[in-house]
């Protein structure tokens, strides 16, 4: 029901079946004349232009051509962005602990480009994008490399110690790039001999299908190395959005809030169904919950821990019960023991009523959709907001960009800024001080959001 236009084509269809073609014609024109002005049509024209601008380098002239790209860690991640950047005609070194699970990783593309032939693509396609991929078990063919995207775990200590393995034998114009969700990128290049020179790259799971990257630039980065990373971007087939470092950067930071804000109503007694159920009837393709097992419910609590002296800095506390359930051993689809049931061969709808157990007890109570939605929404565009304030965006169209192409935004709202302007930025702040007043100061309105409510100003106008 989010979508206007879907029952406006049956029942076109049927006046056209029931009362002739020229009726049905007439109803087509005189329905789509109305569709193009209603509220969703206007937000997906908007993220059509948003999404185009976000395909063009702004730093294109001072570029370097990059023809050769290194990938460290061969998991579905570094698997993933090593795929993408083959299918870019990029040559690719991958590379892991050891030669074999290098190999592995190439084996993991290869399944996923044959499953594509036949699919628009052909077998002899496959082999020419699986054949620019070579395992590597040292750093000895790292000296040509113009690129390297480093995929290892959330370790802070194992990201710079691989970067300094790659400096040690890379040529000075290399550009390194960490694929991290949630570490300052001035922390991974701290130890580093060409610091300006590290920038992030954070790609979204699964990295074939997903189509954001958030690259991170630092206040050393030169225009020549984000021009860099951005051209390889767009050569994987990304649309690209630039932020600002800082814990969590974009995207991660407001979903943190998002998550954190479901994993606060269970413990206020909320039931996990009901609370997925509300944003995926928002709009969101899958509901928080159920998005924790999915990415992986140690992934969440790690990237909490990250956050968590940086939100507290403004008295924001984060729930802790990531971490109780984790040290229990839930930790989501990944070993079949989640919020949620997982069997093999069936999907998953069942909740895993034992997790309640960490939240209060099997007795659940109602929320009410209309006070989940607002809740979950309003915590995570306030932040959104935030985020501009403090120049991780430098604008409002990264910011649904990002959003919408790599969170899941329902694109039919535009993104939260254009979401925020729908709703009243004045109504929107009315809101957030009333969920302030009951429930604690995550949701203070932004001061940024109030100025331009206090001033009648829109992000976009």
């Amino acid at each position: 029901g989010n979508y206007p236009a879907p029952p406006k084509i049956i029942e076109t269809v049927r006046i056209g079946q029931e009362k002739g073609i020229k009726a049905g014609l007439q109803a087509e024109a005189d329905t789509f004349a109305a569709l193009v002005f209603t509220p969703e049509s206007k937000a997906l024209i908007h993220l059509f232009f948003a999404k185009n601008a976000s395909e063009k380098n702004p730093y294109k002239d001072s570029a370097k051509h990059v023809q050769k790209v290194g990938v460290l860690g061969a998991g579905l991640m570094g698997a993933g962005i090593a795929q993408v950047s083959a299918e870019g005609e990029h040559e690719v070194l991958l590379k892991d602990q050891n030669f074999e699970m290098a190999a592995k990783g190439k084996g993991t593309i290869w399944k996923d480009l044959s499953k594509r032939v036949g699919r628009g693509r052909s077998e002899f396609e496959r082999d020419l994008i699986a054949e620019r991929v070579t395992p590597v078990e040292d750093y000895d063919s790292f000296d040509q490399v113009d690129l390297v995207i480093e995929a290892v775990l959330e370790d802070v200590g194992l990201k710079q110690k691989v970067l300094g393995q790659v400096e040690a034998v890379a040529k000075d114009d290399l550009v390194f790039a960490t694929n991290t969700s949630s570490i300052p990128i001035g922390e991974v290049a701290a130890q580093a001999k060409r610091p300006e020179q590290v920038v992030g790259m954070h790609y979204f799971s699964p990295v074939q299908k997903l189509p954001l990257l958030e690259i991170i630039k630092t206040d050393k980065t030169p225009d020549w190395v984000l021009g860099t990373a951005f051209q390889a971007g767009l050569e994987q087939g990304k649309t690209v959005i630039v932020v600002g470092d800082a814990p969590g950067f974009y995207t991660t930071r407001i979903l943190a809030l998002f998550m954190n804000e479901a994993l606060v109503m269970l413990e206020e007694g909320g039931d996990i169904q009901e609370v997925d159920k509300a944003m995926k009837d928002f709009g969101f393709p899958v509901g928080p919950i159920k998005l924790l097992d999915e990415v992986g419910i140690d992934v969440g609590a790690k990237i909490n821990e990250v956050m968590r002296p940086f939100l507290e800095e403004r008295g924001v506390s984060l729930s802790a019960k990531g971490k109780d359930v984790v040290e229990a051993g839930y930790k989501g689809r990944k070993n079949k023991k989640g919020f949620y049931i997982y069997e093999e061969g069936k999907k998953s709808k069942e909740v895993n009523e034992e997790i309640y157990g960490y939240f209060g007890g099997k007795a659940r109570k109602t929320f009410g959709k209309g006070v989940i939605q607002e809740r979950l929404s309003l915590v995570m565009v306030n932040e959104a907001v935030r985020c501009l304030e403090e120049e991780v965006l430098s604008s409002p169209k990264d910011g649904d960009v990002g959003a919408v192409f790599g969170l899941g935004f329902p694109p039919f709202l535009g993104g939260p800024f254009w979401y925020l302007d729908r709703l009243g930025l004045g109504d929107a702040v009315t809101r957030l001080e009333r969920l302030e007043q009951q429930h604690g100061v995550r949701f203070k309105p932004a001061a940024l959001l109030k100025d331009y409510a206090q001033g009648g100003k829109r992000f976009y106008s």
